[in-house]
């Protein structure tokens, strides 16, 4: 009879326990490409990074990385996503690119035409279709802010370091 009892009360906590983790009460921590995850919706990141973009905005809003590392932006929407360098709609707050060289589509002046970004800009030139990405690798320290070219209201920040 006693070790029915314990048998019971055994069964009884891990069930307890398994309720906790289905429900999202224990192991609060999220995941960005296997990286922890904030409350802050930011991520520490030495390595590349994936952001996801959709019409909810950029998930993690906030990257930080380390200068020479790469970040995806992987479209998880039905509807196009242009991740671009602020300010809207010229996409030149990023330096180092060749932003006098001529051309530009779309009000962007980090564009030579659709598709085709000028040396070193921070932009597709495009919208990205569903399922579709966009890499760019960061080669300046500092902060700099992005927004989606198609909805300027969406916007996010990757922070290099040294």
């Amino acid at each position: 009879m006693v070790l029915v009892k314990k048998f019971a009360t055994f069964l009884s906590i891990f069930l307890i326990l398994v309720v906790l983790a289905v429900s999202g009460c224990i192991g609060q921590n999220t995941t960005v490409t296997g990286k922890a995850t904030d409350i802050n919706n930011t991520v520490q990141s030495g390595e590349n990074v994936l952001i996801q973009a959709s019409g909810n905005g950029f998930n993690p809003e906030i990257v930080t990385i380390k200068k020479g590392s790469t970040v995806t932006w992987l479209n998880i929407g039905p509807d196009k996503r242009w991740p671009a360098s602020a300010m809207h709609p010229t996409h030149t707050l990023y330096p180092g690119a060749k932003y006098e060289q001529e051309g530009s589509f779309m009000g962007s002046n980090a564009c030579k035409r659709e598709g085709e970004a000028k040396e070193g800009a921070f932009d597709p030139c495009k919208g990205i279709l569903a399922g579709e990405s966009y890499n760019f690798t960061f080669f300046q320290v500092g902060n700099w802010k992005y927004h989606d070219h198609l909805n300027p209201a969406l916007r996010g920040t990757v922070i290099v370091t040294e």
